[in-house]
């Protein structure tokens, strides 16, 4: 994930998520019914990956993903495809986090400005991510997100020429947390 696309302040979970509610604040996913549950997370890993807790009691929060509100404010897909936009959560501070619609692709940081041809870097494997360093060792560590999804698909490819879509989600409709990295082009 990369390239915000609202460069909205930072501002802790709590707020974030009473935003959305009262419909202000950065897109969200559509959800495929009914309300889903966000959290805020306590412990939080500081950069040295020691538990540090972030103080207040945890709180549930409820966000109705298929109202009007959220409708209107992140356009629904059933196949987010590279360079288009996507919900994500993401740590703005020690303490708090951010929710960001950011661009499917990863384009590194040191790029003066994005590709105009196809981008071709859009998933990574576990290996790949902890061999070496690179542009992967430098988001692994610092610029991590969670990708908010109602699913995924997966491709099996039947012949040389035919590939099968499976879609991958949760039971009962509910959405999907996968993990990220992010990055910014100026």
């Amino acid at each position: 994930m990369e390239q915000e696309q609202d460069d909205d302040s930072e501002r802790n979970a709590e707020e974030a998520l009473a935003e959305l509610e009262a419909g202000d604040g950065a897109p969200v996913a559509s959800g495929s019914g009914g309300a889903s549950e966000v959290r805020k997370e306590a412990p939080v890993k500081n950069a040295k990956g020691k538990g540090k807790a972030n103080g207040g009691e945890l709180k549930e929060r409820r966000i109705d993903w298929s109202s009007e509100m959220v409708k209107s404010r992140f356009k629904k897909r059933y196949n987010v495809a590279p360079r288009c936009y996507s919900p994500i959560i993401r740590q703005a501070t020690p303490t708090t986090y951010r929710i960001d619609s950011l661009q499917w692709g990863l384009i590194p940081n040191w790029t003066k400005e994005p590709p105009r041809g196809p981008q071709h870097t859009i998933n990574a494997t576990c290996e790949r991510l902890f061999e070496g360093g690179g542009t992967w060792g430098a988001l692994r560590d610092k610029k991590r997100c969670v990708i908010v999804a109602n699913g995924f698909y997966e491709w099996q490819k039947k012949d040389s020429k035919t590939k099968l879509p499976h879609f991958v989600k949760p039971k009962e409709g509910k959405l999907m947390l996968m993990a990220g990295m992010w990055d910014r082009v100026e």
